[in-house]
């Protein structure tokens, strides 16, 4: 007889009884079925308890499970609420269920619960394998880079023991043991290098009645390790000692000559303090390359890496070289004067430009310029001196009259840094 039957016959006895006392109560509430450790498969051999809660305490409870065809069937009847049952055959899946029987034993009065929650478990003839996973995770990594190694186990693991095999693909052919650990030391954190590049697997075992049982190898993990590309140049362009504002300039990041990379990354700050480094730019192009205008803002250092491709991975280069952007404001404009200053001279009339820097200025030199200034092309160069004052003699006559024009330079860290034009001045011939 089934559980379904059984029931059905307890229930037509007590209903019957309760006819003739000229009462029937409803059932007992249904109890709840747990399981220790709390697992969904088992192996052959292990054991665990269920523990059947009813809402109050009970007498007499009665634990049930079903056969390799699927009915079920009475374990065992017993006072405690909780059984310990060990595994003894092979079986696909296999149910379990409780109820108690509420009442004084043997009277009219005994109710039975209905039947608890079903407990579901797998038993396996070995365990299953584990994971072992790369922390990052990389297709290739970096000379130096730190990675993680973890084995895990889908369950069990609080009873498991750990093991690590390393091969080494270029020498060896055989895998060999780096590590043997516990459940708290699963993890096993290396740095990458030529001597640990290679492949990885890992197995855990338990001990069950005794024995040691271990899983099947993990799949394999590899760490593959390639070295970066070699450290980019950053040039200026213009290369000066110091910029005026205002002026471009470029920065040139250029890998080494028949290497061939994949972009590059531009970067201001000072590398010596990274927490100031910021990215600027960045470029997929075969020629890096960005260009600034300089002002306040924009002075300071500059560094670039660029970027190959390997296996789907952009590997990082080195750290260029650093290069200064300093900033500088031009001299003021200095102005130009005729001495004697008439509206007209003479043909063979001697006549001095005189170009003089803002009082208190000191500057390096004057250069003295013909032509109109509307007219660029027009403008040319007469006379370069270095003399604190800048003049300039000529002699009026038809080659000479027309418009002058100066500049005035200061020396910045080796560098000549141009004022802007001075005012024009006319030498007409009369």
């Amino acid at each position: 007889m089934d559980v379904l039957d059984t029931f059905l016959a307890l229930f037509w006895i007590l209903f019957l009884a309760g006819r003739l006392l000229g009462a029937v109560d409803p059932p007992p509430s249904h109890p709840s079925l747990s399981i220790h450790p709390p697992y969904n498969s088992f192996l052959l051999e292990q054991c665990f308890s269920l523990t059947c809660s009813p809402p109050q305490n009970q007498t007499v409870y009665y634990f049930h499970e079903t056969t390799t065809d699927g009915a079920w069937v009475l374990m065992k009847t017993q006072s405690g609420n909780t059984l310990k049952v060990c595994i003894r055959h092979l079986e696909t899946e296999k149910k379990y269920a409780c109820h108690y029987m509420e009442g004084n034993n043997g009277g009219l009065q005994n109710k039975s619960s209905s039947l608890s929650n079903e407990i579901t478990i797998s038993i396996l003839d070995r365990l299953p394998a584990p994971i072992l996973s790369l922390d990052p995770h990389q297709p290739v990594y970096n000379p130096g880079q730190q990675v993680r190694l973890i084995c895990s186990a889908s369950e069990w693991p609080q009873l498991a023991e750990y093991q690590v095999h390393y091969k080494d693909l270029q020498y060896e052919t055989e895998f060999r043991k780096i590590y043997v650990t516990s459940e708290n030391m699963r993890q096993h954190n290396m740095v990458v290098e030529k001597d640990t590049a290679g492949e990885y697997r890992c197995q855990y075992w338990i001990i069950l009645s005794g024995r040691k049982i271990f899983s099947p190898w993990s799949k394999l993990a590899s760490v593959a390790m390639t070295d970066p590309p070699p450290a980019p140049i950053l040039d200026l362009d213009p290369q000066q000692p110091v910029y005026v504002h205002g002026e471009p300039v470029r920065l040139i990041c250029s890998a080494p000559e028949g290497l061939e990379v994949a972009g590059y990354t531009f970067y201001s700050g000072r590398l010596q303090d990274f927490r100031d480094v910021k990215e600027i730019n960045r470029t997929c192009a075969k020629t890096g390359q960005y260009q600034l205008i300089v002002e306040e803002r924009t002075a300071g250092e500059y560094s670039c890496l660029s970027w190959t491709v390997v296996s789907g991975r952009e590997i990082l280069s080195p750290w260029s070289n650093s290069v200064s952007v300093a900033v500088t404001d031009p001299p003021p404009a200095p102005t130009l004067v005729l001495d004697p200053q008439q509206p007209v001279y003479v043909h063979g009339e001697p006549v001095r430009l005189i170009c003089s820097a803002p009082e208190g200025l000191e500057v390096a030199g004057y250069t003295f310029y013909s032509g109109r200034l509307q007219d660029v092309k027009d403008v040319k160069e007469m006379n370069g001196t270095n003399a604190k004052t800048g003049q300039y003699q000529l002699i009026v006559e038809e080659r000479t009259a027309g418009e002058y024009s100066c500049l005035s330079w200061t020396v910045v860290s080796g560098r000549e840094i141009l004022s802007p034009w001075s005012n024009s001045v006319s030498v007409a011939r009369a």
